[in-house]
C-alpha cells in the first residue's frame, strides 16, 4: 500500500510556504476557497465541490478542506465521493465529531450499512497512524531509559525491584500494543470506495463479463489485485469480483 496521499498531507500541513511562487499559489487557493464557500452558501453545490476539489488537487490538503468537499459532494447527490472524502478527512482528524456525524448521515441517506469493526479496529481508529507510532516510540524509549539507568547504577549488587521490572515490562508491552494498533490502522486504511454510477462486480476483468453482484456508490471494498483497467475487490461480506478502476477510488491513493 502506498502512503503517497498521507505524505502529501504531512507536507501540506507542516511545511511553511516561501517564495513568490508559493505566495501566489496561496493567494489563489485562498480566493478559490472563498469562492467555493460562497457557492456552497448560495446552494450551488456543484460549483462548491469543483472549487474545493481544485484546491485539494494542488496538494493543499487539510481535514477541514476535505470535510467541506465531502459536504458539497453529499449535497450534490454524489454519495460515493462524499464517503470517500469524509474517510480521507478522518485520516487527519479521526476524532472529529462533525466528520463522523456527517459520514453517518450520508451513509444512512444512501442506505449504506455502517462498516462492522472489531473492538481492536475501533481502538486503532481513535488515533492517526502517526500518533500511534509516536506513542509506541515514546514507550520504547522510556523502557530503554529505565534499562540504561539500572545498568549505570553504582550499587551493582542491588537487584532490580518488582516495581522496576513491572515498569519495564509494562512499557515494553505498551510499545508493542501501540505498534500493533498503528499497523491495524494502516490495514484499515487499505480500502477503497465505490464511486462510479451503476457499479457492479464482474466475474472477469472485461466489460463484456457477466455481472455477479450489483454495488452501491459509497460502498467500502478492499482492493486485492489490478489487471489493466480493472481491479479485483472484496466486499465486507466476502464477495469478490472485478470492477472498472474508474468506478473505484482508494482512500489512501497509490
Amino acid at each position: 500500500m502506498s502512503t503517497r496521499f498521507l505524505l502529501a498531507v504531512i507536507i501540506a500541513v507542516f511545511t511553511t510556504s516561501a517564495g513568490a511562487d508559493d505566495a501566489h499559489a496561496t493567494r489563489d487557493a485562498s480566493v478559490g476557497f472563498t469562492q467555493a464557500n460562497s457557492a456552497f452558501a448560495a446552494g450551488d453545490y456543484e460549483a462548491a465541490a469543483a472549487g474545493f476539489r481544485a484546491i485539494v488537487e494542488t496538494g493543499r490538503v487539510s481535514a477541514a478542506l476535505l470535510y467541506d468537499l465531502a459536504n458539497s459532494d453529499s449535497k450534490a447527490g454524489r454519495a460515493g465521493e462524499a464517503v470517500l472524502n469524509y474517510e480521507r478527512a478522518l485520516l487527519l482528524a479521526p476524532r472529529d465529531p462533525d466528520v463522523q456525524a456527517n459520514l453517518r448521515q450520508t451513509r444512512a441517506a444512501a442506505n449504506l450499512a455502517e462498516p462492522q469493526r472489531g473492538r481492536w479496529q475501533q481502538t486503532a481508529a481513535v488515533l492517526t497512524v502517526d500518533e500511534w507510532a509516536w506513542f509506541a516510540a515514546a514507550a520504547l524509549w522510556a523502557a530503554c531509559l529505565l534499562l540504561a539507568a539500572h545498568a549505570l547504577r553504582l550499587d551493582a549488587q542491588r537487584r532490580p525491584t518488582r516495581l522496576w521490572m513491572t515498569s519495564v515490562a509494562g512499557l515494553g508491552l505498551a510499545a508493542v500494543a501501540c505498534g500493533s494498533l498503528a499497523t491495524t490502522r494502516l490495514d484499515d486504511l487499505d480500502r477503497a470506495v465505490v464511486v462510479g454510477p451503476g457499479p457492479a462486480l464482474r466475474v472477469a476483468p472485461f466489460d463484456s463479463a457477466t455481472i455477479s453482484t450489483e454495488l452501491v456508490a459509497g460502498q467500502l471494498v478492499e482492493p486485492e489485485r489490478w489487471h489493466e483497467s480493472f481491479v479485483l475487490v472484496r466486499t465486507p461480506d466476502g464477495q469478490a469480483g472485478w470492477i472498472p478502476s474508474t468506478d473505484l477510488s482508494e482512500i489512501l491513493p497509490r
